[in-house]
């Protein structure tokens, strides 16, 4: 009797699922709650704070760094918005893309 060997192909299943996601970089100085408050302001998107959804990456036993999440669903559509802060400190939440402060 021979061994066969069959292979999974996800690649349809990773196109599928990515076909409605777009991930965009924003540079800016502002600190996390005033540019939230910003986007608020001027185009209408009211961004809230989602605690359970923050990122947490143990650095050491001791230390942690988070990365807060926030969330906007559009009205009357089936979009939501995360806004992602990828720099605390000196740490990046995607260390690939240093030359952004949200996503």
């Amino acid at each position: 009797m021979s061994d066969k060997i069959y292979l999974l192909d996800y690649e349809d299943q990773q196109e599928d699922f990515f076909s409605d996601f777009v991930l965009i970089g924003i540079t800016c100085t502002f600190n996390t709650e005033k540019f939230v408050w910003l986007l608020h302001k001027y185009l209408n998107i009211a961004f809230h704070r989602q605690l359970e959804m923050d990122v947490f990456i143990s650095k050491s036993e001791d230390e942690q760094q988070y990365f807060p999440v926030f969330t906007y669903q559009a009205p009357l559509k089936s979009t939501e918005h995360v806004l992602y802060k990828q720099k605390e400190k000196t740490d990046f939440l995607l260390p690939e893309i240093k030359n952004v402060d949200y996503l």
